[in-house]
């Protein structure tokens, strides 16, 4: 998991990108993308509708933290509030499908920034 001064924390946040972000999806991601001038932030959500079961979410949560972490250098440091949402399809997909769909969003961040 990134520090918290990198993570969005409080529910205004993820509601305020939610309502005004722009969204991309994908196979196993959707991804609501808010321009700020604040640092870039990032925050994580798994439903239910994913999995019924804890640990199933969780182990999402773990592999979208874990390739955020991998790709940090990739994460624009100034301009965005990114709440990355775990779709249904990510039960099919891999680890390394996850993170390249990640590398592939950051890096067309970084070209917008």
């Amino acid at each position: 998991m990134l520090a918290r001064s990198f993570r969005l924390t409080s529910e205004q946040d993820y509601t305020r990108v939610y309502r005004r972000g722009r969204r991309f999806r994908s196979p196993s991601l959707n991804c609501s993308v808010l321009p700020m001038a604040a640092p870039t932030r990032l925050g994580v959500v798994v439903s239910k509708k994913v999995s019924l079961k804890a640990t199933v979410r969780n182990r999402y949560k773990r592999w979208l933290w874990a390739a955020c972490r991998e790709l940090k250098t990739l994460v624009p440091k100034q301009g965005y509030h990114v709440v990355l949402s775990v779709s249904p399809g990510i039960a099919k997909a891999s680890y390394q499908d996850v993170r390249r769909e990640l590398e592939r969003l950051f890096t067309s961040l970084s070209h917008r920034a």
